[in-house]
């Protein structure tokens, strides 16, 4: 999960960074979520582990760390500019908070969209187009099966 303070909290409650991440001392919870922050492949979850199915094929879930969630909204120029841009930030963010709980995987992926009409967007070129995620943070390991002999 990211920090949901706000930033009038967190101007009042400050930031620390630990780890290259900056978190909110209000509430502890990270407060952004980037590329960048993400590193090397060993400090995210590769896609290949996140999943709309309630488990992982090919392997056995060893612990559910529980549901996160991601919003993410995003303005462009295009509907298609504006979705890629909110759903690329929205899996971000769910990744980041899924390897902040110590899974390497994330099942039962949901995804809604919605639309803000009106507002500042509409001056820079039109509505903003907003996505939520949902998935539940797991750790998984390769599925040994015995072979006929």
């Amino acid at each position: 999960m990211i920090c949901t303070c706000g930033l009038i909290k967190q101007s009042k409650a400050g930031t620390k960074v630990r780890d290259g991440v900056s978190y909110c001392n209000a509430c502890g919870l990270p407060t952004e979520v980037s590329a960048a922050s993400l590193g090397a492949s060993t400090r995210y979850i590769p896609d290949t582990h996140v999943t709309t199915l309630p488990i992982l094929p090919g392997y056995r879930t060893t612990g559910a760390l529980g549901v996160g969630g991601e919003l993410a909204a995003a303005a462009g120029f295009t509907a298609g500019m504006k979705g890629n841009d909110a759903l690329r930030d929205a899996m971000l963010g769910l990744n980041r908070s899924a390897k902040l709980l110590g899974a390497n995987a994330i099942v039962g992926l949901q995804a809604t969209t919605f639309a803000a009409k009106g507002g500042i967007t509409s001056g820079f070129g039109g509505d903003a187009v907003g996505v939520l995620l949902l998935g539940t943070a797991v750790t998984v390991e390769v599925e040994v099966t015995a072979s006929a002999s």
